[in-house]
């Protein structure tokens, strides 16, 4: 598809599953724009929690700086399954943290806020392989 195409997929958002696929194919043609518009996508809260979920895999994987910055100002306000799947992409990571400062922030900030929200969450395959996976960094 063309990259005109791709976009006009993702704004109308018809469809959230096309157009996921849409800005994954887009991550492909145009990194840059895809960047840009998965950035829109989470500021805006646009499409469903699962459509901001591939946006913020790729920002994660394009962009990790971007991300990093949106977490650090919405953290507190990211709806739950957004957080599992940032913790998924950095429990999938763990080799590559002594080598990426902003792996290793994104941790610290993930444990600490966590630990704070220990008491309102339940148990979850992601938090714990997350915690697992990270035991020896200490915030």
């Amino acid at each position: 598809m063309r990259e005109k195409e791709l976009i006009e997929i993702i704004k109308v958002l018809r469809n959230y599953e096309e157009a996921a696929d849409a800005l994954l194919e887009l991550q492909n043609l145009n990194p840059k724009l895809a960047c840009t518009i998965s950035r829109e996508i989470l500021e805006a809260k646009k499409g469903d929690v699962y459509f901001q979920a591939s946006a913020l895999d790729t920002l994660y994987s394009l962009d990790l700086g971007a991300l990093t910055l949106f977490i650090n100002a919405n953290l507190k306000d990211l709806e739950h399954y957004l957080i599992l799947t940032l913790l998924d992409n950095l429990s999938g990571d763990s080799a590559i943290i002594k080598d990426n400062n902003l792996i290793l922030s994104l941790v610290k900030k993930l444990k600490k806020y966590l630990k704070q929200e220990n008491s309102n969450s339940e148990s979850n395959y992601s938090i714990d392989w997350f915690l697992e996976t990270y035991k020896s960094i200490y915030i």
